[in-house]
Order: structure tokens, then C-alpha cells, then sequence
């Protein structure tokens, strides 16, 4: 099971949320430096669905949880790295665009440490 999980619900207009363990942000439609930056580290993950519940035998939903399945040691790289985003007070488009080209371990790498300086 991993910590990385994205909730959709239905409301106006649809609301996105981002929980990484204990730690959680909505995503909104307009994404400032911060919110592209975890929209670019989530990207190319794999995502686990469950349509169905026990307790409702209905498709009908008021919002869908995902669930990453990523694999050991990158799984932890990068909880750890969304959690130091969601610390970061900002994140300038110099840095967003520098981070967007390192691969992924190595811009993880960075924004843990960058949370730590």
C-alpha cells in the first residue's frame, strides 16, 4: 500500500486532493510552481482504482480515491520529497523549470534537502 494517494470529488467542479500520509493539499485548477512541480513528479506514476464498495452495490460515487502503486525505495524517495514540497513555502520558475529537467531521483533528492537548508 503506498501513502500517495489523489481524491476526487464532485461538488460545482471537481476538486482534486493530494494525500501523502498524514499530509494533504487540494490542488487547485490554476497549479502555481509548488502544484507543477508535484504535478510533474506524479505524472508517470501507475494508479490503483476500486469502483466498487461493500457497503454500496452502486457505480454512482460522490468522490474516487487512487491509489499510486510505486515500487520500494523510489516509493520512499518520493513521499518524501511531495512532503517537502507541501512544507516549501515557494518555488521560484528558475528552480521549477531546473528541477523539471534532473532526473527523478535526483530533483527528489534536491527537495529534500532543500526543505532541510
Amino acid at each position: 500500500m503506498s501513502d500517495i494517494k489523489i481524491i476526487i470529488s464532485k461538488g460545482l467542479r471537481l476538486h482534486f486532493y493530494l494525500s501523502v500520509g498524514y499530509r494533504g493539499k487540494h490542488i487547485s485548477l490554476k497549479p502555481d510552481n509548488r502544484e507543477q512541480m508535484v504535478l510533474h513528479l506524479i505524472k508517470d506514476l501507475k494508479w490503483r482504482i476500486n469502483l466498487l464498495n461493500e457497503r454500496e452495490n452502486c457505480l454512482y460515487k460522490e468522490s474516487v480515491e487512487l491509489e499510486a502503486d510505486v515500487d520500494g525505495e523510489l516509493g520512499e524517495e518520493l513521499t518524501d520529497a511531495l512532503k517537502a514540497l507541501m512544507r516549501i513555502r515557494g518555488l521560484r520558475r528558475s528552480e521549477l523549470e531546473r528541477l523539471k529537467t534532473l532526473p527523478l531521483r535526483e530533483a527528489c533528492r534536491e527537495l529534500v534537502s532543500k526543505m532541510l537548508v
